[in-house]
């Protein structure tokens, strides 16, 4: 059976231009700084970044930056539930 993860999409406006939103975005470093609920902070490793989630330490990794498109992908241990 599939397991259903629950999500939700929020909005915001920023009167900035959208490259200034982006570059900001786009820094991991700032996460824990826009993604307050999500990232109490982040640290960088050889390979990955390690961020701090209210359900503990994280490990992710950001794909190549392309305009005004964001993702991180989550690295999970091998069994551990999403």
């Amino acid at each position: 059976m599939a397991m259903t993860i629950a999500s939700r999409t929020l909005s915001v406006s920023v009167n900035r231009p959208a490259s200034d939103v982006y570059r900001f975005v786009s820094n991991s470093e700032n996460l824990p700084k826009w993604a307050t609920g999500f990232c109490k902070s982040v640290r960088k490793s050889n390979t990955h970044w390690i961020i701090e989630t209210p359900q503990g330490p994280m490990k992710v990794r950001f794909v190549e930056q392309d305009l005004r498109t964001l993702q991180c992908v989550r690295e999970s241990r091998e069994g551990a539930r999403p």
